[in-house]
């Protein structure tokens, strides 16, 4: 019987960066990402970084630190970018599957009706 850890998932990410002025906190909300706080009346400037990914590796820890390296590779910390981080969704294998091998009905006649001119 093998190991249900020595499967390969599947796992749709977004990794985010925040670049921000002297006036601006940003601090972490569980689960949900950043919470920036802006002084009143400045010209705070504030920029956010967003990338969605889309890994197969066989363990989340391994596929958070794959995606905080791509985030940081992305969006570097030399450039002024900081509270890089990664939110991982694992796409059940059925799902991953049923998306990559199945078009749905429109999509078939689409084709259809383009490979026979009727459409561009």
């Amino acid at each position: 019987m093998s190991d249900p850890s020595d499967k390969l998932k599947t796992f749709l990410v977004s990794v985010s960066a925040v670049t921000l002025s002297s006036e601006i906190m940003v601090e972490r909300a569980p689960g949900a990402g950043f919470v920036c706080r802006v002084a009143k009346n400045t010209d705070a400037l504030l920029g956010f970084g967003q990338v969605p990914l889309l890994l197969v590796q066989y363990q989340e820890a391994e596929a958070r630190r794959y995606a905080l390296e791509r985030a940081k590779a992305l969006m570097p910390e030399e450039d002024g970018w900081t509270n890089h981080d990664a939110v991982l969704i694992e796409l059940p294998r059925s799902t991953f599957i049923e998306m990559q091998l199945f078009i749905t009905t429109r999509e078939f006649f689409h084709r259809a009706l383009r490979l026979f001119g009727f459409t561009h």
